[in-house]
């Protein structure tokens, strides 16, 4: 299985949503060790210290490349970073 999560709240340090936000993914991730915990975000992020199973993905930035893009095609793999 896998898990995505908007992560566009890492992109601004040391706010509460972000906090929860990373907090969340480290959490989803140690409780499902079999599933694949994606953070997704148009932006870059300082990466997260987590589990093995917790992941990056890179989603389009501007918005004629939304238009085009789900959330489902970063689970996928594609737009890994």
């Amino acid at each position: 299985m896998r898990i995505a999560i908007d992560s566009t709240p890492l992109t601004v340090p040391h706010t509460g949503i972000g906090r929860y936000t990373a907090e969340l993914a480290r959490h989803l991730g140690k409780a499902r060790p079999e599933a694949e915990v994606v953070l997704l975000s148009g932006q870059k992020y300082q990466a997260l210290d987590g589990p093995p199973n917790l992941r990056c993905a890179l989603r389009p930035a501007r918005m004629w490349e939304r238009r085009w893009w789900s959330p489902w095609s970063a689970c996928w793999g594609l737009s890994s970073r």
